[in-house]
């Protein structure tokens, strides 16, 4: 992974949290309140070899309620 960064609906946080990381560096924090209707996390990845299957499924995993998130990839789409 080179590099990573998003904005993460996070349960007990009422803002935003912004993160970004480049190689083994990582920081974030809570920035800005959410709009009323736009509470979506989203998150970009970047890098070569990734498991895309590993990746998703650790992520489900973050959910707070893993059985009812959705997951959108464009991986297949941006790499054939």
């Amino acid at each position: 992974m080179y590099r990573m960064k998003g904005i993460l609906d996070v349960k007990g946080i009422e803002e935003r949290y912004i993160f970004h990381a480049v190689n083994c560096h990582f920081g974030g924090t809570p920035q800005g309140l959410w709009a009323q209707q736009d509470r979506e996390s989203k998150a970009v990845f970047i890098g070569k070899g990734i498991d895309h299957a590993w990746l998703l499924e650790g992520l489900k995993k973050c959910f707070a309620d893993p059985k009812n998130g959705i997951l959108e990839s464009n991986v297949k789409a941006a790499h054939g």
